[in-house]
C-alpha cells in the first residue's frame, strides 16, 4: 500500500495506522471503542483514549484492514485471531471479506501488500479496485452472495494466499482457502480460483469471462 495516504496517530503505548481508500465505515472501531475512535472529535483518533490492548483488540476486528496498530511493548499479536487457512466471506449485495494470511500483488505480479483483513469489490465500480470503496451502493449492485457447496484442486489446510488482479479481469486466487456465503449455509475449499470483479458474471463469485464482454477496464 502506499506509504503517503496512511494517516498515524501515535499514543504512550500505541501508534495507530488509518488507511481512508480501504475504509468502508463498517464502523467496528466506533462502536468498539468509542472513546479512541470518535467521528465527531477532531482529530477523530486518540491512541491515549484507552490500555493499548484494548485499542488492538477493536482494531482486529476492522473487516477491511483499514486500521492497523504498532505498540512499543510486547501485546499479544493479532496471529491467534488468524484462521490457519484463509477464509473469504462473501457479502450479499457487497463485497468479499479476506481474513487470513495473504499477500496481494499488483497485476504485474509484485507483492504489494502482506496483510491479514482486506474487503475485494466485486461489483466493478469502485474507483479504489481492487479495494472496495462502498459503490456497490450507488450502482445498485444485487447479488445475495451464494456459494455452491464444494471443492477443488485436494485444497491444503493451512497457508498463504496469494491474491493478484489481472488487468481487466478477474482476481486470481493461489494457495488454500475457505469462502462461505452471506448466509454461512454453504462452503467451497479450494487451491487456486479466479473470482469475479467486472460484476457482471452469471456465475459469482467466480469469473465466466464476462468482463471481456462487457470491455471491463482495470488494472
Amino acid at each position: 500500500m502506499s506509504s503517503k495516504r496512511i494517516r498515524s496517530y501515535e499514543g504512550s503505548d500505541i501508534t495507530i495506522s488509518y488507511d481512508p481508500i480501504r475504509c468502508i465505515h463498517a464502523a467496528e472501531c466506533v462502536k468498539g471503542l468509542r472513546s479512541v475512535f470518535n467521528p465527531d472529535a477532531k482529530p477523530w483518533i486518540d491512541a491515549d483514549g484507552a490500555p493499548a490492548e484494548d485499542i488492538a483488540n477493536v482494531i482486529h476486528r476492522c473487516p477491511t484492514g483499514a486500521l492497523s496498530y504498532e505498540t512499543r511493548e510486547s501485546l499479544e499479536t493479532e496471529a491467534p485471531s488468524i484462521p490457519a487457512r484463509v477464509e473469504l466471506s462473501m457479502c450479499a449485495d457487497g463485497p468479499i471479506y479476506v481474513h487470513g494470511n495473504f499477500v496481494l500483488n499488483s497485476a504485474g505480479g509484485e507483492s504489494t501488500d502482506r496483510d491479514t483483513r482486506l474487503a475485494l469489490c466485486r461489483c466493478g465500480a469502485s474507483t479504489s479496485k481492487p479495494y472496495c470503496d462502498n459503490s456497490h451502493m450507488n450502482v445498485e449492485f444485487y447479488d445475495a452472495g451464494m456459494v455452491q457447496a464444494g471443492s477443488n484442486d485436494s485444497p491444503g489446510t493451512e497457508g498463504s494466499l496469494t491474491i493478484t488482479p489481472l488487468p481487466n479481469g478477474p482476481v486470481l486466487l493461489r494457495g488454500p482457502f475457505v469462502l462461505t456465503s452471506a448466509d454461512g449455509s454453504c462452503v467451497f475449499e479450494g487451491e487456486k480460483a479466479a473470482l469475479c470483479r467486472c460484476g457482471k458474471s452469471a456465475n459469482k463469485p467466480f469469473c465466466d469471462g464476462a468482463h471481456a464482454r462487457i470491455e471491463f477496464q482495470a488494472e
